[in-house]
């Protein structure tokens, strides 16, 4: 079988190409300064596995996708009522997002015991509900008390207690960028 002349150094040339594309796409991804960009599922499974400890993967996950971080990429919730926790029953969601191209989450846990003044009201069944609900800059500048504050909160319901709203705030410490809000 003989090769076309030129044909060798034409696929070369594509597969040049294709390399120094790539190479763009995945050095954009790093600078600082770069487009925000989305959350996959296998980066929530790893900082659900992180965050949630190696039970994490045993519970019924809800997930929720949107921008919870108000940078434009889709950003990634998850949260399941947590059995395994020695200290009580409660629920446990993590956020995870992407800052100028690195990974970054927040997690909090929640009891079931309104004594706590984060706690829930039920006892984990049903679950409680999650949800993303969009305010105004206005109500989300009122609620939380934080000027430049993201107003979309993931909000957690379990139908007996006024709802959980949590912001994220990048202003916030680096390990602490959820902040609860209660009506």
């Amino acid at each position: 079988m003989s090769e076309r002349p030129g044909a060798r150094k034409s696929s070369e040339k594509g597969l040049g190409m294709r390399v120094i594309c790539l190479a763009l796409v995945l050095f954009g991804a790093v600078l600082p300064g770069a487009a925000a960009q989305d959350v996959s599922d296998g980066d929530l499974a790893s900082q659900m596995r992180v965050r949630g400890g190696q039970n994490a993967f045993l519970y019924d996950w809800q997930r929720l996708t949107g921008d919870v971080t108000c940078d434009g990429a889709a950003d990634m919730v998850a949260g399941y009522v947590d059995l395994d926790n020695p200290e009580g029953l409660g629920f446990f969601f993590a956020v995870v997002a992407r800052e100028q191209g690195r990974l970054v989450s927040d997690a909090k846990f929640t009891y079931f015991d309104d004594r706590h003044e984060d706690g829930l009201c039920g006892e984990g069944k049903p679950a409680p509900v999650m949800s993303l609900e969009r305010l105004t800059a206005e109500e989300a500048r009122a609620l939380s008390g934080i000027e430049d504050v993201c107003p979309i909160a993931v909000r957690i319901d379990d139908g007996l207690c006024e709802p959980h709203r949590y912001f994220w705030s990048a202003a916030r410490g680096r390990d602490d960028r959820l902040l609860l809000v209660r009506n």
